[in-house]
């Protein structure tokens, strides 16, 4: 089955990992979530996979070191 890559909005964002608003834009800033790509003019989303793999991080019992070079890697990967 092939992996369909989509983007989320910021509230299926918030349920998916189970954070408020405020923590995910705490977190973006502190360096442990991914941040947002522009998708409009006043609209943001993030990658799934990018959030699956931050998921799966914490699931696995990462920290916060760890999921700062995970950060950093998926925001390379964008070219960012």
């Amino acid at each position: 089955m092939p992996h369909t890559r989509s983007l989320l909005r910021r509230p299926e964002v918030e349920r998916r990992i189970g954070r408020s608003r405020a923590s995910v834009y705490a977190d973006i800033a502190a360096g442990v979530l991914p941040r947002p790509v522009k998708i409009g003019q006043r609209a943001v989303a993030w990658p799934s996979h990018e959030i699956d793999a931050v998921i799966n991080a914490l699931t696995a019992g990462a920290t916060p070191e760890e999921m700062h070079a995970l950060v950093n890697q998926l925001h390379a990967a964008r070219g960012q």
